[in-house]
């Protein structure tokens, strides 16, 4: 019962929210989506940004995801904006100086939301604001010595400039 075993139903929640993320994910199939936003909603009914903030910003960070993946399957733009606004408040509410592994995912994940937008909806200014949280979340992760995470952000970053080039070209 949730009322007595708040972390427990709040863990199963997210794990569930995490479950049908997955089968969207590898179906192609946006339907389950929408349950697995319930499901990480509930989670965060029992952790909040002011009793759980680090449960509380993994649960966005994953409805962020969440977000993304929609956006991706339905391409409607507005869901990355959507995602970005996610992962922003999770980036405002933990601090760079306070959790910078947390703000600077955050950040790599706005260069990913921004990215997919700009690949959607064919927007260049998009795509520059993506290298921008990429290249944001790769100085923090050089300064915390996490070269694989910084590895990955810059890749991101390249890949987005590539695009952009690509367009210059036209």
């Amino acid at each position: 019962r949730k009322e007595i075993f708040a972390d427990d139903y709040a863990a199963l929640k997210a794990k569930l929210g995490l479950a049908l993320h997955n089968l969207a994910q590898a179906t192609g199939e946006p339907i389950h989506l929408k349950e697995a936003a319930e499901a990480f909603s509930a989670a965060t009914g029992i952790w909040t940004i002011t009793e759980a903030p680090e449960r509380w910003a993994d649960i966005q960070n994953s409805l962020g995801s969440l977000l993304i993946t929609m956006g991706r399957l339905t391409e409607q733009p507005g869901l990355f904006d959507k995602a970005v606004e996610v992962f922003l408040k999770i980036a405002q509410s933990r601090g760079r100086t306070t959790a910078p592994l947390v703000w600077a995912t955050a950040f790599a994940n706005i260069g990913s939301a921004l990215k997919e937008k700009g690949v959607v909806a064919r927007n260049a200014e998009c795509l520059r604001q993506a290298a921008q949280a990429f290249e944001q979340a790769a100085q923090v992760f050089t300064e915390l010595n996490l070269e694989s995470n910084m590895k990955v952000v810059e890749g991101q970053r390249d890949h987005v400039l590539l695009m952009l080039a690509a367009q210059d070209a036209r």
